[in-house]
């Protein structure tokens, strides 16, 4: 369970674990990276991705990869889930 204000540049996630809320730095998305997931969650795959952005592949590749790092996740469908709760699409 998470808490944000928009604006505030930090959440607060409720601790099952610990029972207590603790306050996390919120990450912040690059236009390219924004239009890579929000294109993912759309279901086109990485080619069609760089088409439509006039990227390589290769260069669609390190988007993810730096947007899996910022989010610490390790697929697409966590990426999603993360993105989707902490309202970054």
């Amino acid at each position: 369970m998470i808490f944000k204000k928009n604006g505030a540049g930090k959440f607060y996630e409720y601790s099952f674990y610990d029972h207590k809320w603790e306050e996390r730095p919120e990450i912040s998305l690059t236009d390219n990276e924004r239009e890579v997931l929000s294109r993912s969650t759309q279901g086109y795959t990485m080619n069609d991705i760089a088409d439509n952005i006039c990227k390589s592949v290769d260069t669609v590749k390190a988007y993810k990869r730096s947007i899996f790092q910022k989010m610490d996740v390790k697929n697409i469908a966590e990426a999603v889930t993360y993105a989707q709760n902490h309202q970054l699409i």
